[in-house]
């Protein structure tokens, strides 16, 4: 059966408003400032790619194999999350794709460590008050 091949994939995909380039250029500096963060919250980091400057702590010369970008920068997270934060080209958005995968029959603990760990990233690291950014109306 698929299910038991596949498993279960969850994701979240969502973004902020923000309306000023300054602002965007202010978040990505301070997640790299000098260093990547190990953490967000209680989850552990093993892996950060930043395509704007070309790194990636997952390969041996810490090169990033996809093409430079402006901002986007992905977080491996030991419990298995992925999530890819970036600054939109055409829109005032600040966009984010989280995803996690498990066995279906725990379906519902993959969904909360996903949006634990999204929540997680979402206050340390983009600090949607600090930084002014708005959620869309549902």
């Amino acid at each position: 059966m698929w299910r038991v091949r596949y498993g279960y994939f969850a994701t979240k995909n969502r973004y902020f408003f923000c309306y000023k380039l300054s602002t965007m250029k202010s978040i990505f500096q301070s997640i790299s400032q000098g260093h990547y963060p190990t953490a967000c919250g209680e989850f552990a980091i093993s892996r950060v790619r930043d395509l704007q400057v070309g790194y990636d702590s997952g390969e041996a010369d810490q090169k990033a194999r996809l093409p430079r970008s402006s901002y986007m920068v992905t977080f491996y997270f030991e419990n298995g999350a992925v999530i890819t934060v970036r600054g939109s080209g055409t829109e005032p958005k600040l966009k984010y794709y989280a995803e996690l995968s498990g066995s279906f029959a725990d379906k519902e603990q993959v969904d909360a460590t996903l949006s634990a760990t999204l929540a997680a990233l979402i206050h340390d690291l983009l600090k949607p008050e600090a930084n002014d950014l708005k959620l869309p109306r549902d």
